[in-house]
Parts: C-alpha cells; structure tokens; sequence
C-alpha cells in the first residue's frame, strides 16, 4: 500500500494476446519510418521513377496502387501507399525490389540493412514475479509454522 489514499499499487496484467498487438503495432511503426527515410533520400527525379514503376508492376499479386492516388503523392503520401497496398514487410520488400528495377541499388541495399538491423529486438521482456499480497490464511500458516518450530526446541 502506499502513502497516498492507503490503496493497493495499480496492477498491470500483460498478456500474450496484448504483448504480440503492441509489438505488431510497433513493427507497423518501425516498418513505415524505414519506408520515409528511404523514401526521403531520393532526389524529386527518382522519386518519379519509383512512383512509375509501382504503375506497371504488379507485386504480391495485389496489381498495383491506381494512378490516381499515385500520380500527386508525396514521399508521405506513397509511404502510406505502399503500407496500405502491400502492409509490413511486403511494402519493404516491393520497394527494395521497385529501387532494384530503377538501378538504386545503394538505395536498396541500405533499406534491406536497415529492415535487418531493425529485427533485432532492442528491448527483453523478463517474467517479473511480483510479492504476492499477504492473505489471511497465509499469515495464519506463517505464524503457525513459526509456532510449530518453537515447540521443537522443547
């Protein structure tokens, strides 16, 4: 109990269920940030290029975005694009493989470095046991064991 208001800590159950959604919504994050740096390192011309090239490749077997939504796009608007269309890692993969048809393979192969560096996991989650709080059973049989070897050394 602490101080304030005399109420128990607050107690956070982490389940496999809510630990594997906050990772996937984690990668979701990872993945789009690794789409915008590779995105934002292209010259405005080979932005174009990549842009085109979606027009006429039909990866995943998900045919590719419309031109409509395509042809304005911004770095922004076409990492949003590639998630929407491919999701997660297929979107790395279409855009290695897009900066490999349009000859930036120093673009793909930074990106490909980047996504593997990105795998490794940076944070360890360790299975913390927690006090159990004290029950009135457990202080009985605490004080009964301790009752008990007392009446041994007699």
């Amino acid at each position: 109990m602490d101080a304030v208001g005399d109420q128990p800590p607050e107690r956070v159950t982490i389940t496999p269920k809510s630990l594997a959604s906050t990772l996937m919504g984690n990668q979701s994050s990872r993945i789009s940030d690794l789409l915008l740096r590779a995105l934002d390192n292209l010259s405005q011309e080979d932005l174009k290029r990549f842009k085109d090239k979606l027009s006429h490749s039909d990866f995943e077997g998900k045919g590719n975005i419309p031109r409509g939504r395509r042809e304005n796009a911004d770095r922004i608007d076409t990492k949003n694009l590639l998630m929407e269309f491919y999701s997660g890692d297929a979107a790395v993969d279409v855009t290695i493989e897009v900066f490999t048809q349009i000859n930036l393979q120093d673009s793909a192969a930074k990106l490909r470095e980047e996504r593997e560096k990105g795998k490794k996991p940076k944070v360890t989650v360790k299975p913390v046991s927690l006090p159990q709080e004290s029950a009135p059973g457990r202080q009985q049989q605490e004080q009964e064991k301790q009752a008990d070897s007392r009446n041994d050394k007699f």
